[in-house]
């Protein structure tokens, strides 16, 4: 029964994100549903459901076009690698450092706790160069003129050094 309400949500947020479906409203809500779906343990660690939904996040993480889907995607991204609903994924770093120049102003402050997230889950062999791609990004939005942008930047940089000095006493 989850399958099913998951790939209908999905299916809802892909006719939006192809031009079908004008009504970000829709998306929005269907994407609440498939986190809802997620939250709930209901599907199995790296099911094909799952795999499909962090699939779906990827590309309304470069469209600045609507900020406030792209800010649900950040957050359900957060949720996958906080609640470690799949495995992280070889690209996952590349395509948040590709989406970068395109985060809009309402989306940075989940795209630093997404990063955040992912630089406390990821494994000792890839932290070093991964934390070197977003480092810079970090320590800018540290200065950021939103409170909350600058809260997840200085919680971001304090993982960034409680790791290394983990990995590295």
């Amino acid at each position: 029964i989850a399958s099913n309400f998951l790939k209908g949500a999905l299916k809802n947020v892909l006719e939006y994100s192809s031009g079908n479906v004008q009504c970000s409203d829709s998306a929005r809500s269907s994407l609440d549903i498939a986190m809802a779906i997620v939250k709930s343990y209901a599907l199995k660690k790296d099911s094909s459901e799952l795999l499909l939904f962090y699939k779906t996040l990827l590309p309304h993480l470069q469209d600045p076009s609507d900020t406030s889907i792209q800010k649900k995607a950040y957050k359900a991204l957060a949720q996958f690698l906080q609640l470690e609903l799949v495995s992280i994924p070889d690209d996952l770093v590349a395509h948040l450092e590709e989406a970068a120049d395109s985060t809009g102003v309402g989306s940075k402050a989940s795209r630093l706790f997404c990063i955040q997230i992912l630089l406390e889950k990821l494994l000792v062999e890839s932290l070093y160069e991964s934390t070197c791609r977003f480092i810079a990004e970090i320590i800018l939005y540290s200065r950021d003129a939103s409170m909350k942008t600058r809260d997840h930047a200085n919680k971001a940089l304090l993982t960034v050094a409680r790791r290394f000095y983990n990995v590295f006493p």
